[in-house]
């Protein structure tokens, strides 16, 4: 793979922005005061929520997520890339545990084990058979749309080995929160580490 940009590093910048939203917007509703257990069920059952939400990575369980985000369509739409198709593909075997969360004071800690396909071996091994074969896509690549065009290809061909995939990784993360104003933030470098989880290993 490239060390550039491409609209696959786009589309996990846009899963993380989606998913450090979503993690914010149920986590603003556990500040409020409460005994120290209520308040870690409060932080849990907010983090469940999103993460339930991309276990069943669907257009409806994701749409408010993906629209009430800041995240930039533009480029992915250019190509024709619909992000709920790449969640889909990249989430349909997901699955988490919360392990344990701790309250102290302002601060909270939960310990997550995420699990999925090797995403990342498989978006090589999908760069890497196209690039061996560019001929075959030099037809493609002509004319004005012809970098779409290739795109949707190498998406497709993505696809194809996530859902072929049989190597699976698990993943320990610790999520890191910080209440601010009545409200929990999550540390941006834990929604790095817990979205690479989510994607097999993948680099955000």
């Amino acid at each position: 793979m490239s060390k550039h940009r491409t609209p696959l590093h786009n589309l996990l910048a846009l899963f993380c922005s989606v998913l450090a939203f979503g993690l914010a917007m149920s986590l603003a509703g556990c500040g409020k005061a409460a005994p120290k257990a209520d308040e870690e069920k409060a932080v849990r059952d907010a983090i469940a929520e999103v993460m339930d939400a991309f276990k069943d990575p669907s257009q409806e369980s994701l749409k408010e997520l993906v629209e009430e985000s800041d995240a930039d369509l533009t480029e992915l739409e250019n190509y024709g890339i619909d992000i709920y198709e790449f969640i889909g593909h990249c989430l349909k075997r997901f699955d988490y545990t919360i392990n344990s969360v701790t309250v102290d004071g302002d601060t909270a800690k939960a310990e997550l084990t995420v699990t999925n396909v090797d995403i990342n071996t498989a978006v090589e091994e999908a760069g890497n058979e196209i690039s061996s074969d560019m001929e075959s896509y030099s037809e493609l690549l002509q004319g004005d749309d012809g970098m779409k065009a290739f795109m949707q290809v190498y998406f497709q061909k993505v696809y194809e080995k996530i859902d072929a995939s049989d190597k699976m990784i698990t993943t320990d993360v610790t999520l890191n929160l910080t209440k601010k104003d009545g409200k929990w933030d999550v540390d941006e470098e834990s929604v790095d580490a817990l979205v690479s989880g989510m994607y097999g290993g993948i680099q955000v």
